[in-house]
């Protein structure tokens, strides 16, 4: 893929014309690495140096719980930025673990030229605010959706708010009684309406491991 076609897909650089893609490509320094199937690409806690691109593959994006009573892992389509609320402000570590799950290639632009970026071209400043500004409000909402009696929606709530993206397939690996507290049930209603969903072909639950085809289906 020639250098035009590999920035116009990415989320940061959309919008840029054919000069600034130009000014970019010659004067923006890059590095490109790969990353093989099943390889950790960063660990939570990790510091967060410079902007990272995953440009194809799958890549798996697994979450902790503080404590670490649970965790979920959700697939995430390429091309797409890892982090980029991390590159600044108070804390500037990977929140997650990001591993690959098939092959990948990884662009990563430092620090430094992301704020050169950002002083230089108005697109990319636009992409950048824009992105994180949509990540601020999605969190702010979610504290303020409607509390729902029936279990089976306090079970989808529950995944849906801990998950980065609205669709696609997930992992949650958690135990009835951990869930049950985190819902306000018991372990035996937990376990009844995880049986009516899977059932019901939305779920596959064994052992403490809940997979969701997918979320939005859910």
């Amino acid at each position: 893929m020639n250098p035009y076609s590999l920035l116009s897909r990415l989320p940061l650089f959309q919008g840029m014309s054919s000069s600034e893609f130009d000014d970019v490509i010659s004067h923006v320094r890059m590095g490109f690495s790969k990353v093989s199937a099943n390889e950790r690409i960063f660990a939570e806690g990790e510091p967060v140096n410079g902007l990272s691109f995953i440009l194809n593959g799958i890549v798996e994006m697994e979450t902790v719980a503080d404590d670490g009573s649970f965790s979920v892992i959700e697939e995430i389509s390429t091309p797409c930025v890892i982090q980029p609320e991390r590159l600044f402000g108070l804390t500037q570590r990977f929140s997650h673990n990001f591993s690959a799950k098939t092959d990948c290639q990884l662009l990563t632009i430092s620090k430094g030229e992301v704020m050169r970026l950002t002083t230089e071209s108005m697109v990319f400043r636009l992409n950048m605010m824009n992105l994180i500004c949509t990540q601020a409000q999605t969190a702010m909402h979610l504290p303020w959706q409607h509390k729902h009696e029936d279990i089976t929606k306090k079970i989808t709530t529950f995944i849906r708010s801990h998950c980065l993206r609205p669709i696609g397939r997930k992992i949650v690996k958690i135990g009835m009684v951990q869930l049950g507290h985190e819902i306000s049930e018991s372990r035996l209603n937990v376990s009844k309406a995880l049986r009516r969903m899977q059932e019901e072909g939305k779920i596959t639950n064994s052992r403490g491991i809940i997979i969701i085809p997918h979320l939005e289906e859910l």
